[in-house]
C-alpha cells in the first residue's frame, strides 16, 4: 500500500510540476506571437481537420496542457523506479509514444465530434 501511495505522490508531484510549467509556457507564447501557433495545435488542426475559429482556443491550450503534462509524469513516474538503464529508456521511449499517440487521438476525435470540422 505503501508503493502504491510513493508512486501516486511522484506522479502528482511531476504532473503539477509540468502543468505549471505548460501553463507559464503557454501565457507567454501567447502574448508574445499572436500569429504563431504552438504545434500541438497545428497537428490537431491538420490531422482531424478542424477550424481553429470555432474551437475556444484557451481551451484548447488548457487540455494540451493537461495531455503533456499527463504524458510526461506517468512517462517519469514509471521510469523512475526502474534501475536497469536501457529498460528505463526503453520503457519511457515506448509509453512517450504510446501515450502522445492516443490522448492525441482521443483529444482530435473529440473536437471532431463537437462539429468544429472546417467547412469544405
Amino acid at each position: 500500500m505503501q508503493m502504491i501511495i510513493r508512486y501516486l505522490m511522484v506522479f502528482i508531484l511531476a504532473f503539477l510540476l509540468v502543468f505549471i510549467i505548460y501553463s507559464i509556457m503557454f501565457s507567454r507564447k501567447k502574448i508574445k506571437n499572436k500569429q504563431k501557433e504552438i504545434t500541438e495545435v497545428k497537428l490537431l488542426v491538420k490531422k482531424y481537420n478542424l477550424d481553429i475559429r470555432k474551437i475556444k482556443y484557451k481551451n484548447l491550450l488548457f487540455t494540451i496542457s493537461i495531455i503533456n503534462s499527463t504524458i510526461i509524469a506517468f512517462s517519469f513516474t514509471a521510469v523512475f523506479y526502474v534501475e536497469n538503464y536501457f529498460l528505463s529508456l526503453a520503457i519511457g521511449f515506448v509509453l512517450l509514444i504510446i501515450l502522445t499517440y492516443s490522448l492525441y487521438e482521443i483529444v482530435g476525435r473529440h473536437y471532431q465530434k463537437k462539429g468544429s470540422k472546417k467547412d469544405v
